[in-house]
């Protein structure tokens, strides 16, 4: 309901600014896993609405994180936050800038992310999507890594466009159906960033606007419209380089 937007935006800002006063004074209780659920919960309110204060956010989360230091979760609820804060940073990563990210991509990426082990034999559709949903990713990471470091190692561009291939592949493999098949934006969003014909970029692009379109995340929306100013400057800047721009956590 409009009329309810202000109030909620003003009570949106009084608790940020809460969080923050507790960080800065180490208030008792700034790091409990109230205060960690509350900053992920604002962080998914962001991204369903594509609001660019979701930066903000995700680093408040990173310092959250980093203070509470090494230690290991020993509740469901602080695990299941801890697996939610890896994503959140797997994802922002990328958009603050491109010397954020690891290296070299890990081999299983959505179980290192999530903390769990794969599905079993027993529940042969969930595994057989989370190996499909791990080859795209990680396809869609070295895309992204091999981008980002051309300008101090120059790329093949006949192997990028091979990779590019790849995923494609990987996605196409994909039924819209499957069960949590909506987590494939990011693999979408590199693909489309790196295509280099119009055809690959309409297939990727066609895939993101089925994951806006059925989740109805603001976030997926304003990806999708960064595309075609990436496009336009492409040889002349790397599109790794432009999503600080955005604005928003591509997830």
């Amino acid at each position: 309901r409009p009329e309810l937007r202000a109030p909620a935006e003003q009570g949106r800002a009084a608790i940020i600014q809460r969080l923050r006063e507790d960080g800065l004074s180490a208030a008792a209780g700034a790091l409990d896993d109230a205060t960690w659920a509350t900053i992920l919960l604002l962080i998914v309110g962001d991204l369903v609405r594509g609001d660019e204060q979701v930066m903000i956010l995700y680093h408040m989360l990173d310092a959250f994180v980093r203070a509470r230091g090494g230690v290991e979760p020993t509740s469901q609820l602080a695990m299941f936050l801890k697996s939610q804060s890896r994503l959140i940073k797997f994802f922002g990563d990328p958009i603050v800038s491109e010397s954020n990210v690891p290296q070299s991509p890990d081999v299983a990426i959505l179980t290192t992310l999530s903390g769990n082990e794969l599905p079993t034999a027993d529940t042969p559709l969930a595994l057989n999507c989370v190996r499909l949903y791990d080859d795209a990713f990680r396809i869609a990471m070295d895309i992204y890594l091999c981008r980002a470091r051309s300008a101090a190692v120059p790329v093949c561009e006949h192997l990028m466009a091979l990779r590019v291939q790849q995923l494609r592949a990987a996605l196409e493999r994909v039924d819209p159906a499957y069960p949590g098949a909506h987590v494939l934006v990011w693999p979408n969003f590199v693909g489309a960033a790196e295509a280099g014909t119009e055809e690959q970029r309409i297939f990727f692009t066609t895939k993101l606007r089925y994951i806006w379109q059925t989740t109805g995340y603001a976030n997926v929306l304003k990806a999708i419209n960064s595309l075609p100013g990436m496009w336009e400057k492409r040889g002349v800047q790397r599109w790794t380089r432009s999503l600080p721009q955005l604005s928003v956590v591509v997830m």
